[in-house]
């Protein structure tokens, strides 16, 4: 059986070429497939073709002229009339191909699924892009696979998961995010920097989300002179994101060295717009410890009119003990600035006269609905900065009134922050008991968060607290300052 069957293959081609070699010499003579010692006369003359076969009717898969009679298989033809079947030939062998790749396709398709490649469809393996959706699913498989590994605790092998899912599909923007992020953790942190340049090339649509990751990863190794080049960078094409860069502009500035500080200015006054080149100016005078020519600067009427520049002249105003001139720029800003912050600057302003009732007032007013989780990550920043009980007390108390402690993982963070600053156990217990009953996962991090703003020695340093835990960025800010001041 099996010599017939590589026979036939073999038959296939050979005859057939013989077949039309003896047409194009005129079909003179005996034909090839035909007994020499026959008369050539169809119906009588034996094939020479089929007398190895085992089973020599096998051999009209590869020539139909081949007949039965009573005297044995004969040969249809005249010997003159024989010719080749091309024809045959070649829908056996092109649908042969397709059986085979059908199979093989199908067997290998099966072996990726059963491997872990879900995203792939065996219409793929008929499809050009093949080759681009077997990387996709490539990258979908060993991105679960990271997931996996960091769900188990295994970091090491979770990151060499995400490299290759990354390296396989590039375009992949979550596998490439999260590993420039987690680069930043480990000691390949300028590689991580790399990554994120690369990323923000390859998805400029994605710019504002690529560059706050990598601002918020900057922030927590605090690598300031790097953040003030992405912040300077980024305020001048952010558009309605420029408030927040160059917030993060300036708190860069603040913690670096003279040297450090005059490189980094420089650069930011040629990135930013020229409309902002004052808040640099004024960063200027400040560090040169020029106090009068910098409340000059932010008092001047010239300094543009826009809420982040309101924000921070009044916020530098009130460092400075420019009070007077602070609640000044507010009440003319106030409607650029919104409800909420005007009100934040008025308690600020409050409290650092001394004025207690007034700030009990603003604060009041700082607590009405609707008390969404921006409102109390701005709250808890700011009773990190000015620890008070009483107004620790009010918070909770406005939180209860909306429904209780949230589920949210990074305003958990900003109330347990607020009361443990004032050292209310009782509350940073209420938010840790919250978290165990919605995310087991993050008690751990908030218990050791609590001991570092207790100062205990057994505390952890700062930056791996913001590794593990949803930190919103102002409330980074906050803990960076209050620890340099301390």
């Amino acid at each position: 059986m099996f010599g017939d069957f590589f026979r036939f293959w073999w038959a296939l081609c050979y005859w057939n070429v013989r077949k039309t070699l003896f047409m194009l010499r005129g079909a003179r003579g005996a034909a090839p497939c035909q007994n020499p010692s026959d008369s050539g006369r169809a119906g009588e003359t034996a094939c020479e073709a089929s007398l190895h076969w085992r089973r020599p009717p096998r051999f009209r898969a590869v020539c139909p002229a081949l007949v039965e009679t009573p005297g044995g298989w004969r040969c249809s033809l005249d010997a003159a009339a024989v010719r080749p079947f091309w024809r045959r030939a070649v829908v056996v062998w092109v649908g042969s191909g397709i059986l085979l790749w059908v199979a093989g396709s199908l067997g290998g398709w099966g072996v990726l699924r059963a491997v872990g490649y879900r995203e792939l469809r065996y219409a793929d393996c008929w499809s050009v892009h093949f080759p681009a959706r077997l990387r996709a699913a490539q990258a979908d498989y060993y991105q679960r696979q990271a997931a996996t590994a960091f769900a188990a605790g295994d970091f090491s092998r979770g990151l060499l998961a995400l490299f290759v899912a990354y390296d396989r599909n590039p375009r992949n923007l979550e596998a490439g995010l999260l590993l420039a992020q987690l680069l930043q953790r480990t000691r390949q942190a300028e590689r991580g920097d790399r990554l994120f340049q690369r990323l923000l090339h390859d998805f400029p649509a994605r710019n504002d989300e690529i560059a706050a990751a990598w601002a918020d990863a900057l922030l927590v190794r605090e690598d300031h002179a790097a953040l003030a080049g992405l912040a300077a960078r980024q305020a001048g094409t952010a558009g309605r994101g420029t408030a927040a860069w160059v917030r993060a502009l300036v708190f860069a500035l603040r913690q670096l060295d003279s040297a450090a500080f005059a490189t980094a200015a420089a650069n930011a006054e040629a990135a930013v717009p020229e409309r902002l080149r004052e808040i640099v100016a004024a960063e200027r005078r400040l560090r040169a410890g020029d106090a009068t020519g910098a409340r000059a600067l932010l008092t001047a009427p010239t300094l543009v009119s826009e809420p982040i520049a309101i924000y921070y002249r009044v916020e530098t105003l009130l460092q400075i003990g420019a009070l007077d001139d602070a609640a000044t720029i507010l009440t003319q800003g106030a409607a650029l600035l919104g409800q909420f912050h005007h009100t934040l600057f008025g308690y600020r302003i409050a409290v650092a006269r001394g004025n207690g009732p007034a700030a009990d007032l603003f604060f009041e007013s700082l607590l009405q609905p609707p008390l969404i989780p921006e409102k109390i990550e701005l709250l808890g920043a700011e009773l990190l900065r000015r620890p008070a009980a009483p107004l620790v007390a009010e918070l909770f108390a406005a939180v209860e009134r909306t429904g209780g402690l949230p589920a949210r993982g990074d305003v958990q963070v900003a109330l347990l922050i607020a009361a443990a600053a004032s050292d209310d156990s009782v509350r940073v217990g209420q938010v840790i008991a919250r978290s165990r009953e919605v995310t087991p996962g993050a008690e751990a991090g908030l218990k050791k968060l609590a001991v570092y703003l207790r100062g205990g020695a057994e505390a952890e340093p700062l930056h791996g607290l913001l590794d593990t835990l949803p930190v919103p960025r102002e409330l980074v800010y906050a803990l960076l300052e209050t620890r340099r001041a301390h």
